[in-house]
C-alpha cells in the first residue's frame, strides 16, 4: 500500500506542475499575472 501512496502524491505533484506552466504561459507580464488580466467574471 505504501507504492501506491508514493505514486498518488507523485501523480498530483506532476499534475500541478503541468497545470503552473500551462497556466504561467498564458501570462505575458506580472501585471498581467497580478491583475488577473483585468478580467472579472460575471
Amino acid at each position: 500500500m505504501r507504492f501506491l501512496d508514493l505514486l498518488v502524491v507523485l501523480l498530483f505533484m506532476a499534475g500541478m506542475v503541468l497545470m503552473g506552466f500551462y497556466f504561467a504561459r498564458k501570462n505575458k507580464d506580472t501585471e498581467a499575472y497580478s491583475l488577473g488580466g483585468r478580467s472579472l467574471p460575471g
